[in-house]
């Protein structure tokens, strides 16, 4: 939030910085509400620390904890799905990083990792155990940072997408089942890690 306050103010002729007044006040000088007003957005999409994920003893050790898509499910640890719209992006938080590792030729890992660049300390540090067909809508999210519902549908297998059955090819990667990326996006929505924003209308 501060960061684009500091944007913000560079393109106006006077600085406006933080004054005593704003800590300790019973409100915000006027200058700060107005800066917090340009910072509406950032605040209420991005400012959100991940929640704590619920774990799968077989899929967690000492060091990282993880579970399947479908375990969160079963501890309704998801957002609900009519919040999935195609005139939304999904949003990657600026606070996680999304990492997707090949486990095998069938499964894929996905690591979510938020650090505090104060103190160091993990914030979140989770594994997702879920089809390797999800790799490449996994890899967009993390790449570009947003991307919208029919460009991650888009990013699947072409035999998941036509219906049609798979060559019998040992380096095919497999259809996820026909819900699991909305199963991921549900989770990555409501553990903070993602989050949906209207698509910007072109002027």
């Amino acid at each position: 939030m501060f960061a684009k306050m500091i944007r913000t103010a560079r393109g106006q002729d006077t600085l406006l910085a933080v004054r005593p007044l704003d800590f300790g006040g019973p409100e915000l000088s006027d200058e700060m509400k107005k800066q917090a007003a340009e910072s509406v957005d950032l605040e209420s999409f991005w400012c959100r620390p991940p929640r704590c994920f619920p774990f799968q003893r077989e899929h967690s050790d000492g060091l990282r904890l993880g579970a399947t898509l479908e375990f969160l499910k079963a501890k309704k640890f998801v957002c609900d799905s009519s919040l999935l719209r195609e005139d939304h992006l999904v949003s990657v938080s600026p606070l996680v990083s999304i990492i997707p590792k090949r486990r095998d030729a069938n499964s894929l890992v996905i690591d979510l990792r938020s650090v505090s660049s104060l103190t160091g300390s993990d914030y979140l540090r989770f594994s997702l155990h879920c089809s390797v067909a999800l790799e490449a809508p996994v890899k967009l999210l993390g790449s570009c940072g947003e991307a919208t519902l029919r460009d991650l549908h888009g990013c699947l297998p072409a035999s998941h997408l036509t219906g049609q059955p798979p060559r019998k090819k040992r380096t095919h990667v497999q259809s996820p089942p026909p819900d699991e990326l909305v199963l991921l996006l549900q989770v990555l929505v409501y553990g903070n890690v993602a989050f949906l924003r209207p698509i910007p209308s072109e002027e």
